[in-house]
């Protein structure tokens, strides 16, 4: 495993805890794909604070990995909550299982994103 997907995998946890975090709090106040969006954002926040620092140790300029990280996440962000949202339509929404499904998909998603798009300077350097 490479330095690099280890490093992710940390701070994919860390910002997973976030998101669960935020999750838990507002599931039972708000509607739970709400809720779902509201974590994810958390959790957003937190993965490119740690991906630029801690994960990809980039010195590329903030705006521009800020303004691809914000497309890359604008569109799994849609992803995460539409699969969350499918778990529950079609009665799959067991306990933690709509949550895991959704992060999953994001997860893949971002590392790829994070790696060939986001941080991409980091790498050609």
């Amino acid at each position: 495993m490479s330095n690099t997907l280890l490093r992710f995998l940390i701070s994919g946890c860390l910002a997973t805890c976030m998101d669960a975090l935020v999750y838990s709090q507002l599931f039972d106040i708000l509607h739970p794909s709400e809720s779902k969006a509201c974590g994810f954002l958390a959790g957003s926040i937190t993965a490119f604070i740690l991906g630029r620092i801690f994960t990809f140790q980039s010195n590329g300029k903030i705006h521009k990995e800020l303004g691809r990280f914000v497309v890359l996440y604008a569109s799994t962000f849609f992803s995460n909550v539409a699969v969350h949202e499918t778990f529950y339509r079609v009665g799959l929404d067991f306990g933690w299982i709509p949550f895991l499904a959704a992060t999953a998909v994001s997860t893949v998603l971002n590392f790829l994103g994070q790696k060939y798009f986001v941080f991409r300077e980091a790498r050609c350097s």
